[in-house]
């Protein structure tokens, strides 16, 4: 409970009605609409039977954020077999009798096997520690836990057919969970740091990328694993590898024949170049598109003179004699 907010309204449950139910301790936080769904499994992993958040019905704002914090905390608990009845709950109440009654009606539910863990690191860190915890209290355990749309976990499935390596979506992703290799063209994942933004899927020219919630427990989610590589190309004049075959292959279907800068196939040949190579090249060919073509000659005044001399003896116009 906020102090400013739950400290007045469980004293007044405590003057004037039946106070607290037995076991049931208040804990203080300076903005409790800001708890996320790792301080709220972090009670339910130390051994709290039950988290019930008391939060000011004057901030409606800021209500939907905690309620989608504890509808993602719930989710983890029924997948990890510890959700019989929601153990985390919201009670947004101004009037102490009114949330005395919805504190007296709560469920009684066996607490989960109390765990002791480190809360080092970041918040997603810390999370997995605590996960990993209930996860080991659950009966069995899981590898993989399916989640619900919108929860800050999972992975990015790609087809491979269409993906070219085009990098695109290695320089959208703000978390880095997409990376590439600089020795080859080669798209890694690392499914631990992945938040499900959907500016991959977004950022990607070929459709090819797909969001799936879910929590690995195994440790390979902490490590980067391939999720497409291609064999690299060559450039065709000083054989450097440079991008991959299959991108390359469609930016020629693309361009070839069909853009004005690539009408022929010596001028095709540069799409198959390397950065350097194409700027020699370019410069062999000699039609620059940048180019703004021949410099005009300068006419003086003897040449409109001869010129007129000209068209009087031939009675021509003076244009036909200015070349």
């Amino acid at each position: 409970h906020n102090e400013s907010h739950g400290a007045g309204l469980i004293s007044a449950m405590a003057r004037f009605g039946r106070g607290l139910p037995a076991a049931m301790l208040p804990i203080s936080l300076y903005a409790v609409t800001q708890a996320g769904h790792d301080i709220l499994l972090g009670a339910v992993a130390a051994g709290f039977g039950q988290v019930v958040v008391l939060a000011p019905p004057d901030r409606a704002d800021e209500l939907p954020a905690l309620e989608g914090q504890i509808a993602l905390a719930n989710a983890f608990l029924e997948g990890l077999g510890h959700g019989e009845e929601a153990r985390i709950r919201l009670i947004a109440e101004q009037d102490p009798d009114l949330a005395e009654a919805a504190l007296y009606e709560l469920p009684k539910l066996k607490a989960v096997r109390a765990s002791a863990f480190t809360p080092a690191g970041g918040k997603r860190e810390i999370a997995r520690a605590i996960l990993t915890k209930l996860n080991e209290a659950s009966r069995g355990g899981v590898d993989v836990l399916e989640l619900p749309q919108g929860a800050p976990y999972g992975r990015v499935n790609i087809d491979i057919k269409g993906c070219t390596l085009c990098m695109a979506c290695v320089s959208a992703c703000p978390a880095d969970a997409l990376s590439d290799n600089p020795e080859r063209p080669e798209l890694r994942f690392t499914e631990s740091a992945c938040v499900q933004c959907g500016l991959c899927r977004a950022t990607c020219p070929e459709s090819v990328i797909a969001l799936e919630p879910r929590f690995d427990f195994s440790p390979e989610a902490l490590s980067p694993r391939i999720l497409n590589e291609a064999e690299p190309f060559e450039c065709v004049s000083c054989g450097k590898p440079f991008g991959s075959r299959a991108a390359i292959d469609r930016v020629t279907k693309e361009l070839e024949g069909k853009h004005w800068m690539f009408q022929n196939a010596e001028q095709a040949r540069l799409i198959k170049m390397c950065d350097d190579c194409r700027v020699q090249a370019l410069s062999e060919l000699g039609d620059d598109p940048f180019s703004k073509g021949t410099r005009p000659k300068v006419r003086t005044t003897e040449d409109y003179l001869a010129a007129e001399e000209k068209a009087r003896a031939s009675g021509k116009s003076v244009d036909d004699f200015l070349d």
